[in-house]
């Protein structure tokens, strides 16, 4: 998990594999303050995913949103994070539980191999 800083916030940026695409499909998870969490909206973005948050500073709030910046594998994906329309920051998070993907990738080579053998 990336942490980044803005203005003496915390922003942490964490990314994992989700069920839409047989688990090709990666989404982000923020965490500011380690208090609050954002997810990734839950329907099929394609290949690019925006998490808006929120950080509460002196009575005010302060909108962001993590971006991804260019379609990314399983394992590792690039992203933005801004702050008032204002890059802070950008980073790449590995998802956590890509060995998932990569189980459905040996299940189904297995099933080939073992299918092409009985016939």
């Amino acid at each position: 998990m990336a942490t980044h800083t803005w203005n003496g916030h915390a922003i942490e940026v964490q990314s994992y594999a989700t069920p839409r695409l047989l688990w090709f499909s990666v989404a982000f998870l923020v965490h500011v303050d380690g208090a609050a969490s954002f997810r990734s909206p839950s329907h099929i973005e394609g290949f690019r995913t925006i998490v808006p948050f929120q950080i509460l500073e002196a009575g005010a709030v302060r909108h962001g949103r993590v971006e991804s910046t260019r379609p990314f594998s399983v394992l590792r994906g690039g992203y933005r994070v801004y702050v008032e329309d204002q890059e802070v920051a950008s980073g790449t998070a590995r998802a956590q539980n890509w060995y998932i993907a990569y189980g459905v990738i040996a299940g189904i080579v297995l099933a080939s191999i073992g299918f092409s053998l009985l016939h």
